[in-house]
């Protein structure tokens, strides 16, 4: 079949398949050598368990108050006024109210929740 499309020829007849193409570092002689350097250090200070010792923490930033989207945030009525009546007037401060998180864990254990 001459109308045979090229992509078939590969697959069928030849045995072959698209990948993609892997991405990687590029690494110099110079980077690899600081790499060993760094990966000798790591494994010297973690031989005398000294990564018992190490506390992993993470914050994180929850708003309490609602947001106001005017695009999305819309009321159906027949009259401005109907809409006024249905829905309360939306209250914006100049900063919305919030609760940060903390958490840390390490070797032991985990740390208590923190607000």
């Amino acid at each position: 079949d001459l109308r045979m499309s090229m992509s078939r020829v590969l697959r069928s007849d030849l045995g072959l398949r698209a990948y993609r193409r892997r991405t990687g570092h590029f690494l110099t002689p110079q980077l690899m050598q600081q790499r060993v350097l760094k990966a000798r250090r790591l494994l010297k200070r973690f031989a005398h368990n000294h990564h018992r010792q190490i506390l992993f923490s993470d914050e994180k930033i929850f708003t309490i108050e609602e947001s106001f989207n005017s695009q999305n945030d819309r009321v159906y009525a027949s009259t401005s006024q109907e809409a006024q009546d249905v829905t309360p007037r939306f209250m914006r401060g100049p900063y919305s109210a919030l609760v940060m998180d903390w958490r840390g864990v390490f070797y032991q254990g985990a740390a208590k929740l923190h607000f």
